[in-house]
């Protein structure tokens, strides 16, 4: 029997709601931690665009429009994939009875240093991650005003596995690379952030989407998984026939980006149809955004 080839996939987060993307896997070569020669090239060519919207998203985040925030946000490739990651890791936690680790750390950095520093952390983990082969680990860098950054961190696994890594990523973090963590206890920020992701309102996520769509105007991969990560996520994510929310982008409300936020409709656990979130129409200045996946 032939085997068909799906159009898109989508994982979903909540009440009939999720992220879809065009193509048969979820994950889009994430691990490389360099783009290649051509990827260089385009990306310099998008430089004055993505700049200029640096500057708008600024004067946004420090007049805190939370509406024009929300927008640019929810029509962000890197950003919704950012957040169907960590929403998805954590529930794998929860459904399968596994520690969940995590943590959020801040530092401000000139931008020309952004790059450098990310890289080297995302070495690191790598590095690290291998004494792990059953932790599932992912971190993702926003950039707020005023130079600020923030790293969010997750480890999903046993709690022998996840304690040692949490405390060793801490330490790196703000002991050799300076970034700043209010929590007086890792316990404590951990608890916190895991009660903030519980949240089945997206407007409670409209700063952090916002903070990764402002990385996603400089930086290639704003999001880091190591294999265990992606081989959840590959297995959570659910394949879809009709990919028209991202792949036909002369249609209105269409994703110029090539990614969905959608909701969606099930008859006997099965999807019945999908329907577009926000309206994707008329987004040129978005139009180039997101073509290097996170």
């Amino acid at each position: 029997m032939e085997t068909k080839r799906h159009n898109a996939v989508m994982l979903p987060l909540w009440d009939c709601m999720g992220v879809m993307v065009a193509g048969s896997t979820w994950e889009k070569d994430t691990l490389l931690l360099a783009p290649s020669a051509v990827q260089e090239e385009e990306f310099k060519k998008r430089t004055a665009k993505k700049k200029r919207l640096q500057r708008y998203a600024e004067v946004l985040e420090r007049d805190n429009d939370k509406e024009e925030m929300k927008a640019f946000g929810r029509r962000c490739n890197a950003a919704l994939r950012h957040l169907a990651t960590f929403l998805t890791l954590i529930q794998y936690s929860k459904d399968e009875g596994l520690k969940c680790g995590l943590s959020m750390f801040r530092k401000c950095l000139k931008e020309p240093w952004v790059s450098k520093e990310w890289d080297f952390i995302r070495r690191w983990v790598a590095r690290q991650a291998k004494d792990y082969d059953n932790l599932a680990i992912a971190l993702t860098i926003g950039r707020s005003n005023k130079g600020w950054y923030s790293l969010r961190c997750l480890a999903v696994g046993n709690d022998e596995e996840v304690t040692p890594f949490v405390f060793s990523l801490w330490r790196y973090l703000v002991k050799k690379r300076q970034w700043k963590n209010k929590a007086i206890r890792i316990e404590e920020d951990s608890s916190r952030l895991f009660k903030y992701y519980q949240s089945r309102d997206l407007d409670t996520y409209t700063d952090e989407l916002f903070e990764v769509f402002r990385t996603s105007l400089m930086l290639h991969h704003r999001t880091f998984k190591n294999h265990k990560a992606v081989e959840i996520l590959e297995n959570k994510a659910v394949a879809i026939e009709n990919d028209y929310l991202v792949s036909a982008r002369h249609l209105n409300y269409n994703s110029p980006s090539g990614v969905a936020l959608c909701s969606f409709v099930t008859c006997d656990d099965e999807i019945e149809d999908i329907f577009p979130v926000v309206n994707y129409s008329n987004e040129d200045e978005l139009e180039d955004l997101d073509g290097i996946d996170n």
